[in-house]
Order: structure tokens, then sequence, then C-alpha cells
């Protein structure tokens, strides 16, 4: 009652907060736990807006900006913190909480990326088999995915998990980014990590020239690897139940695309070296090893797509496409930090020809093999012969 009148403060948040943690850690309730800390989230947003006539994220941004903390917000993020290991968004904003809010991957982008978070949260939580997204290139698509990898390793440090891309060069930025998340003091791993699994080893073992991490101990199959599908696989890398495949951008560039010869030797390579190393999928209650797929659609050749095709209907199959305009011509990744505006994409589109312009950036592509000509600068028989002699 007093949450719906909106007669809420400080102390009734953490009162909530309290009852959550008996509820999760004492009474093993945590469907019931989480709906509190849920009322809890809320009520601190309401005392901010009420009392300061802001966001907490502002009041947050102050509190960097002054060098003072503020007890609503830390409440905030106590809360966020218990929500971590069930819900993958709060575990994002955790992680970023040392971060200045101007320097963060997330909440600037998270007007068009919570689609995104909200189906990572699916895929993990019911029995889909397998995510394909599809987005333009920069606009964040591959580091969600590495947060999410990250998350996974967090969750399940024994499990095995691999990410693999056109090339080792592509492995080596998978590699350091994920090695950045764990390991650096910029980010909150190590105290999630430390407090889910205490008396577990942050970091047992790791390579760069094999691209491997081990969290918790030493094992031949690593919790995480990257490696390019160039690279070797078969005998070193074990997606396990609990893990996934991460594949991201098989396509090099647009010289690969335009030929069917590679864009089918790449589609073999997928098949026989990538989905190989999963587990089967009835090992687990959700699913045994799952799958994620992300990239830009070059063409109509693309693995995405040729997935998307295979799978359509198929409810353990969920595909998104986010393109770089809206309905309204608008841009979808307007952020407020590094984003792409509406007058950068018009001025692509008129830039490239259509068939490139719709496949890179609208995420829709098609067949335009055989047209010399442009479509619209086709001239056609009305059926009707002009007169005079035109042998």
């Amino acid at each position: 009652k007093l949450i719906e009148q909106g007669k809420v403060d400080y102390q009734i948040a953490d009162a909530l907060y309290q009852a959550s943690q008996v509820a999760m850690k004492t009474e093993k309730d945590n469907e019931y736990g989480l709906k509190v800390l849920s009322y809890a989230k809320y009520v601190c947003r309401q005392v901010v807006r009420r009392e300061q006539n802001c966001s907490i994220w502002e009041i947050e941004r102050f509190c960097f900006d002054n060098n003072c903390q503020v007890d609503i917000v830390n409440l905030f993020y106590k809360i966020l913190k218990a929500e971590s290991p069930f819900l993958f968004e709060s575990y994002i904003f955790f992680m970023e909480r040392r971060r200045h809010p101007t320097k963060r991957f997330y909440l600037p982008r998270r007007k068009t990326l919570k689609v995104v978070v909200d189906d990572l949260q699916r895929l993990e939580d019911t029995d889909l088999k397998f995510y394909g997204l599809s987005m333009p290139s920069r606009v964040g698509k591959s580091t969600i995915c590495i947060f999410f990898l990250s998350w996974i390793v967090y969750l399940r440090p024994n499990s095995h998990s691999a990410m693999g891309g056109h090339s080792g060069m592509l492995a080596d930025g998978f590699y350091d980014e994920m090695l950045n998340l764990i390991t650096t003091q910029e980010y909150c791993f190590a105290e999630l990590y430390s407090e889910l699994h205490p008396g577990c080893v942050l970091l047992a073992d790791k390579s760069a020239d094999k691209h491997t991490i081990n969290l918790d101990r030493a094992e031949r199959f690593c919790s995480f690897s990257a490696r390019g599908i160039d690279g070797t696989w078969t005998g070193d890398i074990d997606i396990s139940d609990g893990g996934y495949l991460y594949v991201d951008d098989l396509v090099r560039d647009r010289e690969h695309s335009l030929s069917p010869t590679r864009m089918e030797n790449t589609w073999q390579e997928y098949l026989n070296k990538m989905v190989d190393r999963k587990v089967g999928t009835k090992v687990r209650a959700h699913g045994g090893a799952k799958e994620l797929m992300v990239g830009t659609l070059w063409n109509v050749l693309d693995p995405l797509e040729r997935m998307r095709k295979l799978h359509e209907g198929d409810k353990q199959y969920l595909f998104r496409r986010i393109p770089a305009l809206d309905e309204n011509d608008k841009s979808n990744f307007d952020y407020a930090i590094n984003g792409f505006s509406t007058e950068y994409y018009h001025e692509m589109r008129e830039r490239l020809d259509n068939a490139e312009w719709m496949a890179k950036y609208q995420q829709q592509p098609y067949v335009r093999e055989g047209i010399v000509f442009k479509a619209d600068e086709l001239r056609y028989f009305n059926g009707i012969l002009p007169e005079g002699d035109h042998r």
C-alpha cells in the first residue's frame, strides 16, 4: 500500500532489501526474493524522483563529479549485486559501477540494447537453443555479447564456452576484452565472483597464445576460449553443458561476401569445426550447450541468414534484426555517447548502392546477381512495338 501511495523512503527500500536476503539466503526462495528486490529498486527510484526530481543515474553522476556518496545510490547497487546471479542487466550495471558514467558501455546505449539484453536473458532462462542477432557494424553488438559470456563464466566457471570469428586477429580482440572484464579493477567482476563462489580462485590459468582463460581451476578444456574459424578447434575446444558457442562475424569483409565459393566454405567450416564442438542439446533441462550468433548481414549466403531460413518457425530459435533506420527513417543507434545520428545514416544511404545499404545497414539482404544496372534505372518493354524497321 505504501508503495502504491508513493509514501516511501530509504528505510522502506532498505527493509525490502533485507527481507529479500532472508528469503534468498535463509529460506532459499529466490523467486520471492527477486520479486522483493524488484520492489526495492522501484522504491529507490521513487525516493530519488520525489526528493530530487531526477533519476538515480543522475544522482550517481553527481556523486562521481563531486567525490561524494549518497545512501540511496549505495543501496541501489546492493540490490543490483543481489540480482546479478539471476538478471543479466543487473550484472552489467554492477560490473560498470566503478566507471565514470561517460565511460560506460551499456547505460548510454540502453534504449536500443535493452531488447538484446532481454533476448539474452531469455536464451539463458528458457529452452531456447539458438539466438541470432543482426545489426550494423560498430553499434555495440559484440561488446554486449562479450558481457553476456562473462556473465556465463561468472555463473558457471567450470563450464566451457567458446567464441569464434573470421580470423585469429578477431580472436585476439575477443580474448583481450574478456580478460579485461574479468581481471581489471575497472570492472567489478572479482567482487561479484568472490561472493558467488567463496574460496574459488578467480584466475586459475590463462594463455594469450591459445586465447584461453580458466576460472576456479586449470583444466584441459577452458572456461573461455577464443578462436578464429581458421584455427584449431578439434581436440582443443569443448563447449559443455551450461556453456555457449558464441559466433561473431564469420564473414571477413565485402570481398569475402561477394564470393559464393568462399561463403559456402565458411558455412561448411562453421558446421564442421564450431558446431561440432557442442555437447548434445538434451543434457540439461534448458537445452545443453547453447549458441549465440551475431553479425552484420552481408548477403543471403551469410551463415546467420542461412540459419534463419533453416529454422524459421522453430520456437527454440530466436532471431532479432535491428536496422540502422527505424520505420520512421530515424536512427536506432543515436546513442548518448558514441552513437550514429539519423543524418549519418542518411548520408551513407545516399553513397551506397541499394543492395549494399539494405544488407549492411538495414539487415535485409537480397539476391542481386544478374542485375547489371540499378533496378530504378531499368526500362521495360510495354508490349507495343514502335513503327518502322527494327531489324
